[in-house]
């Protein structure tokens, strides 16, 4: 009978053993590391304990990151640490790294910001000058930007042939000569691979042979038809209307490669005058929208209208104006 009792005490001992290394084994915190910037806070949970259980909160470093009782974790500033989690006796740790909080965080719609460089002055002795963008969309995590002046004069394609935004050697251009001569490193980490919709012309439609064609993967772009009148972007929905959001200025250096300006065009007194907000005569710039046929593409136009119609698209006075979309999280 003792026989009997010890193996049945032997059995219980082992079956409480195996359910205590079970209940252990599923207590884990939520995250083993984290990255996250200065100001911002989350929530660290030890999984696998009962409601009310006693856990002791610990940072290794609280200038980096404090965390409360509740496990609530602060960033404090640019650095690593450590928070553990003590749960009977046990000790369960999260790397933290804390980062300083991206500057563009908090731009809004219309905010102008300055991101690469480029020859603007057209003075290469005193070097490239920072880029203005005008900001058309911002949800805290993305920014989509659009080059506040005409930057350079390339024409959409070098040959007058058949094309679409997808084989125009505009496009090879910003995404290979123009980006690698324009950002740093840090600044292309930055840049978002864009899916680019390539409509057809929603005025002209396709009657005479002009398609949108395929929708590419691009860096930088320009902008299209549908884009440059979407109200949510600031711009005004009919593309007949004089929008001064729409019109644009050209560099000193777009001009010196050729881009026509009002200024330079407007002679005698029918001339209606054309500036910016700021004053400044517009340009013509283009838009990756195909015109009336496969040989043209729409533009936005010194009133800041856009040409549905189009231009030739081996035209060599129009104005580039670079967009694309950063990653600001």
């Amino acid at each position: 009978m003792k026989k009997i009792i010890a193996a049945l005490l032997a059995l219980v001992l082992i079956l409480t053993g195996f359910n205590m290394d079970v209940s252990a084994a599923s207590v884990k915190l939520n995250k083993k590391k984290k990255t996250i910037y200065v100001g911002d806070t989350f929530k660290m949970k030890l999984k696998g304990t009962k409601s009310g259980a006693k856990i002791t909160w610990k940072s290794s470093d609280d200038s980096i990151a404090t965390v409360n009782d509740a496990g609530k974790v602060t960033a404090v500033k640019k650095g690593k640490a450590t928070i553990t989690a003590t749960y009977k006796k046990k000790d369960y740790k999260c790397a933290i790294t804390v980062k300083d909080k991206n500057p563009l965080s908090s731009t809004k719609q219309g905010d102008i910001i300055t991101f690469g460089k480029y020859e603007q002055d057209n003075d290469p002795d005193n070097g490239k000058e920072p880029i203005e963008w005008i900001v058309l969309s911002s949800d805290g995590k993305e920014l989509f930007v659009l080059s506040k002046y005409a930057l350079d004069c390339i024409p959409y394609n070098i040959k007058n042939e058949k094309v679409t935004w997808e084989n125009c050697t505009l496009r090879k251009w910003l995404n290979d000569d123009f980006y690698n001569a324009v950002f740093s490193k840090s600044e292309m980490s930055m840049i978002k691979t864009t899916e680019v919709k390539n409509d057809d012309n929603p005025v002209v439609g396709t009657e005479y042979g002009s398609e949108g064609g395929n929708d590419t993967k691009d860096q930088i772009f320009v902008l299209s038809m549908n884009e440059a009148t979407n109200t949510s972007y600031g711009f005004n929905s009919d593309y007949r209307k004089e929008d001064i959001y729409r019109r644009c200025s050209a560099t000193k250096y777009a001009k010196a490669q050729g881009v026509q300006s009002y200024d330079q065009i407007a002679t005698g007194s029918q001339w209606k005058e054309y500036t910016t907000a700021e004053g400044e005569p517009t340009c013509y710039w283009w838009l990756r929208t195909p015109g009336l046929t496969s040989f043209t593409v729409t533009g936005g136009d010194i009133a800041g209208g856009i040409h549905s119609y189009g231009y030739q698209v081996y035209d060599k006075i129009f104005a580039v104006r670079p967009a694309m979309v950063l990653n600001i999280e």
